[in-house]
């Protein structure tokens, strides 16, 4: 009796852990119902769009929902799960690319922001919270925020690239103006380029005119918008996102905004280099590579090109930077109209360091150029090359779609 007492012990156990989605409350009914009882309640949701055969929704169910950590995170959330594959139009509805997606909302079902496929529990935690911060600030008068939770907000809006609400928070507090000159001019900054993000470049344009002095700030030109389509399709330059407002000096154009990374600061920083690069060439403390890499992030090839060829004149200390500089500049002059010397460019290179550990990035840009110059002849055998020693790379897999890629920009 006592051994078939422990058995069926064990069996609910297994059963409970097998079932998946058993440690967190999740919400009894579909994503419609949640967002009803929501909009009753008063309270945020937080949707989990999966489905029960794929692996990487498995993996999120292991080591995230079933988490006590998720759960105290979600405290006082309506949290809801869907499996896409059993309710049509969920994809479309909610635009989903990838699964898992968890996407963040108010109460009135309009989105604060996502979470796109498989993420550690402590990010999931992180943005939980961030979305809390959105709920409870974002109703809050923007001009009676505090400084910490302005920055808090901005933070969480940042995360989830949620530049309408950046603008809504900022736009009152400058109109008003804040009392410390630096910060009003911050918040201008980030206000300006998030307007660009949400497709008013134009005054977004006029809010960065008037944090930087001597500087022309207008939407950017088609053409460095494409050259930053280009250089990031081909992965030749980090992935960035773009503001669409060019920064020019005496009718000379420098580059549109481009920050590295996703959050208030940096877009600040890109801010201040772009325009420090635009007034004075290269500012003080930024070296001739520097100031190339962030002019080609910012879609300006032809400075960029001018940058670097002068860093690499300069002398350098190894091989790897000769190589990184190198390629940085066989991009360059593909993007900015002269693919065939940046096909000399890579031959030299690979004739000098034939052994280098970025050989297929670099028969990758030969053949966007080749393709780029019509040169049929030598983009095959460079495809093929790639084929034969780096087939498993993404460098050939861009190289052998490379016609195709030039013809979608």
């Amino acid at each position: 009796m006592r051994r078939q007492i422990i058995l069926t012990c064990a069996a609910v156990v297994l059963l409970a852990a097998s079932s998946g989605w058993s440690q967190a409350k999740w919400f009894d009914g579909s994503i419609k119902l949640a967002l009803r009882a929501a909009a009753d309640q008063g309270k945020p949701v937080l949707a989990v769009f999966y489905s029960a055969k794929s692996a990487a929704c498995k993996r999120a169910d292991a080591r995230v929902f079933r988490k006590p950590e998720f759960s105290q995170a979600a405290e006082g959330w309506i949290i809801v799960r869907e499996d896409v594959k059993r309710t049509p139009g969920l994809t479309q509805d909610y635009e989903l690319t990838a699964l898992p997606t968890t996407v963040f909302m108010f109460p009135n079902g309009d989105v604060i922001g996502r979470y796109v496929g498989t993420r550690t529990l402590e990010e999931y935690t992180r943005a939980v919270s961030r979305a809390k911060t959105v709920v409870e600030l974002v109703g809050v008068d923007p001009t009676k925020l505090s400084t910490e939770q302005c920055d808090t907000l901005l933070d969480a809006l940042f995360a989830f690239e949620a530049f309408p609400g950046v603008v809504s928070a900022l736009e009152p507090r400058v109109k008003a103006g804040l009392p410390d000159a630096a910060r009003q001019r911050r918040e201008q900054v980030i206000l300006g380029a998030s307007m660009g993000r949400v497709g008013d470049a134009k005054s977004g344009a006029e809010f960065l005119g008037k944090a930087l002095p001597g500087v022309e700030v207008a939407p950017a030109p088609d053409e460095a918008v494409r050259a930053v389509s280009l250089l990031a399709l081909f992965r030749f330059i980090e992935p960035a996102y773009d503001v669409p407002i060019g920064l020019s000096a005496d009718e000379e154009f420098a580059g549109l905004i481009a920050p590295l990374d996703r959050d208030p600061e940096s877009l600040v920083r890109a801010v201040d280099e772009l325009a420090g690069i635009a007034r004075d060439g290269v500012p003080e403390g930024i070296d001739g590579a520097a100031a190339g890499k962030t002019l080609l992030r910012a879609g300006n090839p032809a400075r960029a090109a001018e940058a670097l060829r002068s860093a690499l004149m300069a002398g350098v200390p190894d091989e790897r930077v000769e190589v990184d500089l190198s390629l940085a500049l066989a991009s360059a002059l593909v993007a900015s109209g002269d693919p065939v010397g940046a096909v000399q460019l890579v031959d030299q290179l690979l004739t000098r360091y034939p052994k280098t550990d970025r050989a297929a990035e670099a028969l990758c840009i030969g053949a966007l150029a080749c393709a780029k110059s019509g040169d049929e002849v030598r983009y095959l055998w460079i495809v093929d090359s790639l084929h034969e020693f780096h087939e498993d790379t993404l460098w050939y897999r861009l190289a052998y779609m490379a016609k195709q890629l030039l013809k979608s920009l």
